[in-house]
């Protein structure tokens, strides 16, 4: 099943509401409880693997289900859920502003120090054509000498490291600080 914008937001929020992702079939089960608890309407622990797309069978979602998974999270029901969540949106697509290195800017031999949340931080070797080398890394899953390519790297915004490359070779791609964003670059 291919799931609405707003079908994986609410999913979220019920997420949310739950205090965890709900990803197994004791926590289908929990959650079907919990909705009866508190909505007294009944949603089948199947009904919601299926919703999560645990298991194939939703082609598309009825609009009384949704409203009972939307009055779980407090909202009158489903159209209630969808005029709150348009509401509250901020605009997916804006300029971004921040402190910022792009590697056009670099020669090669320059390194950048960077730190994301929590407690991560490396160095990069600029090595040309957008291509960054580890030189060193602290609490962090990259390695010395991984290679990959990136082209900016901006306070507040995940860093996305394309065609990531450790001693196995074999192509990746890695995000850090991916909620929070990069906390500190520096040219050192």
């Amino acid at each position: 099943m291919r799931k609405e914008p707003e079908i994986i937001e609410l999913i979220k929020e019920v997420e949310s509401a739950v205090g965890h992702k709900v990803s197994t079939p004791t926590d289908f089960n929990n959650l079907s409880d919990c909705i009866f608890e508190k909505t007294k309407e009944t949603l089948s622990p199947t009904t919601l693997k299926r919703i999560w797309g645990y298991i194939d069978g939703y082609e598309s979602v009825r609009y009384n289900t949704l409203s009972v998974l939307a009055r779980y999270i407090d909202y009158k029901d489903w159209d209630d859920f969808c005029i709150k969540l348009q509401a509250s949106r901020l605009e997916e697509s804006n300029e971004i502003y921040g402190t910022c290195i792009r590697s056009s800017e670099l020669v090669i031999g320059d390194k950048i120090a960077v730190s994301w949340l929590p407690n991560r931080k490396c160095v990069f070797e600029y090595i040309g054509d957008n291509l960054f080398e580890v030189a060193e890394s602290h609490n962090s899953k990259l390695n010395p000498n991984d290679t990959f390519h990136c082209t900016l790297f901006m306070i507040g915004q995940p860093l996305y490291l394309d065609n990531l490359k450790s001693n196995d070779n074999q192509a990746r791609m890695y995000v850090a600080g991916k909620k929070s964003g990069i906390i500190s670059i520096e040219k050192i």
